[in-house]
């Protein structure tokens, strides 16, 4: 946690550390532990611009998640896995790690599944697939209004920017950031 917060302050070097100490401290018997200290790691240094460590953590994480882990979690992890391949170009590993199994279901509500939903829609737009993502964030960004979790707004109206964008209709994207 700690690593995280001092990730979302830009303080890269403490970021650095407390994803350090977390690796250290990680029992290497807990699979699920390791791989989600392993991504947090990852995320860590693809922030600090050192893509190959990066991937080396992914590749690392995506081998330590225990397959049987609880549908929710092994979602939410997959997603942030997915994010991170992305950021780092590679759709095919992203694609591998958010399988359409781990996709957000409708048992769950709302809130605890809007990151696989906006990792989908990120696969969406990375393939070049503006409708599909549109579809999948319009009711993302519904439920996050009707919640009024204004971060969740936020992100999926900046997303459907970017798939109203490469849909060809550049001026309604701009007009969806400017609401």
């Amino acid at each position: 946690l700690l690593a995280q917060i001092a990730l979302e302050r830009n303080d890269l070097a403490a970021a650095g550390a407390h994803a350090e100490a977390c690796l250290r401290l990680t029992p290497p018997t807990n699979n699920a532990l390791l791989g989600e200290a392993l991504l947090l790691a990852a995320q860590v240094r693809l922030a600090a611009g050192q893509a190959v460590a990066a991937r080396v953590l992914l590749t690392q994480a995506a081998a330590a998640l225990p397959a049987n882990l609880e549908a929710g979690a092994r979602g939410r992890l997959a997603a942030r896995e997915a994010g991170l391949w992305l950021r780092l170009g590679d759709l095919p590993a992203a694609e591998r790690a958010f399988r359409p199994a781990q996709q957000p279901g409708a048992a769950e509500p709302p809130f605890r599944v809007a990151q696989e939903t906006f990792a989908l829609a990120r696969l969406h737009l990375a393939r070049r697939q503006c409708a599909p993502a549109l579809a999948v964030l319009q009711p993302a960004l519904a439920a996050a209004a009707a919640d009024g979790r204004l971060a969740h707004q936020a992100e999926a109206l900046a997303l459907m920017a970017l798939a109203t964008h490469a849909c060809g209709d550049t001026p309604a994207a701009l007009a969806a950031l400017a609401a």
